[in-house]
């Protein structure tokens, strides 16, 4: 078996095959990601499968935004917003969109406990290794210092080490009602100094 499809069958098998699940997002291949961007869970249920290769490990972010743009008549949401701000403010930087939790409702407290499981969140960490992890939300940010054992004060890089890697740890508010638009792009700005 490839790592290809390891990867892939792990995917699947860490958000049961859920048609409306979100395993991540990025541009071409998760394993060139050298910035993780989480949150909680996603917010819309867009599908991320029809722009998602199996045989090439291949992500198709941009064809995953015109669906969502088409779904929200060319208003994202304000989380969206900001992401797209941030990952445009870290230049050549490749970024990859994951949660906490995969699988998609307006706000934390309407997702299912039954859905609130991490594991997909652990398995990326640990394979793909990131260099720096920017976590936002509050159940994000006590979770990732909960695996690591490792306390994240807020607007500070983290020097942290997990599953035989090392990376940094970013903890910031959420991005859609607790930062600003320059709050994000200055963020994504600093991100690319230290990491390009």
């Amino acid at each position: 078996m490839s790592d290809c499809d390891k990867f892939n069958r792990k995917i699947h098998e860490f958000t049961n095959d859920s048609p409306t699940a979100r395993p991540f997002l990025c541009h071409g291949l998760p394993c060139d990601c050298t910035v993780f961007l989480t949150g909680i869970n996603p917010g819309t249920n867009v599908p991320f499968w029809p722009h998602w290769s199996p045989e090439k490990c291949h992500c198709d972010k941009n064809g995953w935004l015109q669906a969502y743009m088409h779904e929200r008549n060319n208003r994202p949401g304000p989380a969206r917003k900001r992401i797209e701000l941030f990952c445009k403010a870290v230049g050549k930087l490749r970024v990859l969109e994951t949660n906490l939790f995969p699988f998609p409702s307006p706000r934390e407290a309407s997702l299912p406990r039954e859905l609130r499981d991490p594991r997909l969140f652990n398995y990326l960490l640990a394979t793909l290794k990131p260099r720096v992890v920017l976590v936002y939300g509050k159940s994000a940010v006590a979770h990732l210092s909960d695996l690591t054992d490792t306390k994240l004060p807020l607007d500070a890089f983290t020097p942290i080490e997990f599953g035989g890697a090392k990376f940094d740890a970013y903890a910031r508010r959420h991005f859609s009602y607790q930062t600003s638009d320059e709050e994000v792009r200055s963020l994504g700005s600093e991100i690319r100094r230290r990491y390009e």
